[in-house]
């Protein structure tokens, strides 16, 4: 077959830590500023001071100068700066160098009296830890490993601190491990992006150690394609043979930022997995056509998320595949240790790119328009389109590496009872799934179906699964309890972030209904959307201290209203392990604080 020009899709990257600071930098209320202190809190220590020059939120100065008040001697330096430069407002500069004169920076910072939280644990090697952290003495190793042992996770953060701005790069394992503690991850990555290159090794080695983790999986890898080395690149670029979907996609996308092109001698692995993911599109275009042929609109929407996830790996595994739009001299044959059949039809890649990223010429075509690009993909992959009941159980069946978690739920959501042997099997088997929304979607087509069939498998369910599932088979639960319905109603809120990723979110977001004459009682900063009678859109109010005023405890109060509540300790886990996708929340956030 003769080679052909064709053209590499322009894709666009969706890796960084952009958001975690310019972005964050754009919004105005409190807790964009809280969380711009969080993030730059490492940086104010070691005397970058770049995002206070850049930054214009009002709150953030406000988080400094509380820090301060309330005796952080290591804010300091930031305050030192604030006072001295005219760009800032007088009445924040005065109230600066109050502060610092309290704090007594111009003396001997180991007599100054440091202020601690009541909720601070063991106050004299905090404040010990601190004094250590803000002055210049190099701490010992063994006072870091102490404060490493402690329980405290304020001990922790002040100890890779001080591994941090003291630069010990043998302490890097220890800083490494604190990728894996709730709370700290954040503080983590700040510190490691101060030691730059010199965690490269060490990040590598602890990628291997942890590979069972994947959201720090994700964030080792997007740090080392922020160090562009050729070690770094090489690494990240075997990970797109990883068994996770997840990984292989963030593997490719830090690669695209990279503008990675493979070199020749790994390009007959890449046109391998290439002809994998046309192989797993091919099957979603088929079944795609069946139920759309089934009138399941519902399912059509969920597969098509897939297909385009899928069709958007493809455009990117392309551009780092091909250096031009020229294909000819860059495809395998004889010489490249590869069977003449099979050189032959990576020959034909050029006309598959054709094939999946052609578009009908009308709109309406698009139905007619996928039967047509099937017939001419069977050409490559001779398989017959299935039957609908043969797709849905596929979609059941598949791996999640190629079917995601929500198009499993919707597949089951969207059945109204089980019509067959096989199909039992399998949603029985989902009542044992790691995944919360698989197990309730499962019980509830189970409940759909006849309760026997639950009978038949519920003693084998773990007890804690079975408490809540028993809830669910006897209409116990809230259908808004569900995960399901969770995260239709965060899609609603936030509809450039796939459902997949709201999982996170989903599982933390509490439902509550009140009782007549009952009020709303949270002690924690929290987003609240309304449900309330007759309203089809929900009221939201976003507290950043976690206190109802008067006025919002009237609001959430009063008969048949319910609740969704979400945490901000939710938000800030949602932009630690999903950075590419947090600013649509954090802006959310922003616009609706009161």
């Amino acid at each position: 077959m003769r080679n052909r020009l064709f053209a590499v899709p322009v894709v666009e990257s969706e890796t960084g830590y952009k958001n975690k600071s310019d972005d964050l930098g754009t919004l105005k209320n409190k807790s964009s500023g809280k969380r711009l202190f969080k993030y730059n809190y490492f940086n104010l220590l070691i005397g970058d001071f770049s995002v206070l020059i850049t930054n214009k939120n009002k709150w953030f100065l406000e988080e400094i100068l509380l820090a301060g008040s309330n005796g952080d001697i290591n804010i300091i330096p930031a305050l030192k700066k604030i006072a001295s430069d005219s760009n800032f407002d007088e009445g924040v500069r005065q109230k600066s160098s109050e502060i610092i004169e309290i704090l007594g920076a111009d003396n001997n910072i180991s007599k100054t009296k440091v202020k601690l939280s009541a909720f601070q644990q063991d106050e004299k090697k905090l404040i010990d830890a601190k004094k250590a952290l803000a002055g210049i003495r190099i701490p010992q190793t063994t006072e870091i490993l102490r404060l490493l042992k402690e329980k405290s996770i304020e001990s922790k953060r002040l100890a890779i601190f001080m591994i941090g701005k003291f630069k010990f790069i043998d302490m890097l394992p220890e800083v490494c491990e604190c990728l894996n503690i709730p709370g700290l991850e954040e503080d983590t990555v700040a510190v490691l992006r101060i030691l730059g290159s010199d965690a490269d090794d060490e990040l590598r080695r602890f990628y291997l150690k942890a590979s069972g983790n994947i959201n720090t999986s994700k964030t080792i890898l997007r740090f080392l394609s922020s160090n562009n080395t050729k070690e770094n690149i090489t690494f990240i670029f075997e990970r797109l043979w990883s068994n996770s979907r997840q990984i292989k996609e963030i593997a490719l996308n830090c690669l695209t930022d990279c503008s990675f092109k493979a070199p020749e001698e790994d390009k007959n692995r890449l046109y391998q997995l290439i002809y994998e993911v046309i192989s797993s599109l091919t099957f979603l275009i088929s079944a795609k056509i069946s139920i759309r042929k089934n009138k399941n609109e519902f399912l059509y929407q969920a597969v098509d998320k897939d297909y385009k996830r899928w069709k958007l790996f493809f455009a990117r595994l392309l551009s780092i595949t091909f250096t031009t739009n020229n294909i000819e001299g860059s495809i395998p044959g004889k010489s490249n240790n590869l069977q003449l059949m099979e050189a032959n039809s990576f020959k034909s890649i050029p006309e598959i790119v054709d094939i999946i990223f052609s578009k009908p010429k009308k709109p309406f075509e698009d139905y007619k328009f996928e039967e047509k690009r099937i017939k001419k993909l069977q050409r490559f992959f001779p398989k017959e389109i299935s039957d609908y009941h043969e797709v849905i159980e596929d979609l059941i069946n598949h791996d999640y590496n190629l079917i995601s978690v929500w198009t499993k739920a919707c597949t089951l959501r969207s059945l109204q009872e089980i019509t067959d042997e096989s199909l039992t099997d399998s949603v029985i088997a989902l009542l044992f799934s790691p995944e919360t929304i698989l197990q309730e979607e499962a019980v509830n087509l189970v409940a759909r179906s006849g309760r026997e069939l639950y009978k038949s498998a519920f003693q084998r369910i773990p007890e804690q699964n079975r408490l809540k599932l028993d809830k669910i088979i006897t209409g116990e639960t809230d259908e808004k309890e569900l995960l399901f319905e969770k995260i239709k109603f965060l899609s609603f809120i936030f509809p450039g972030i796939p459902e997949d990723d709201l999982l996170i979110l989903a599982g933390s977001m509490k439902y509550i209904k009140i009782k007549p004459g009952e009020s709303l009682q949270l002690a924690d900063g929290s987003v609240i959307w309304t449900h309330l009678p007759g309203k089809a859109d929900p009221e939201v109010v976003v507290l950043t201290d976690g206190n109802l005023d008067k006025s919002d405890g009237k609001r959430f109060s009063g008969e048949n209203i319910s609740f969704y509540v979400l945490k901000m300790e939710a938000v800030e886990a949602f932009n630690h392990n999903f950075p590419e996708r947090a600013f649509e929340i954090m802006k959310y956030i922003d616009e609706n604080e009161e």
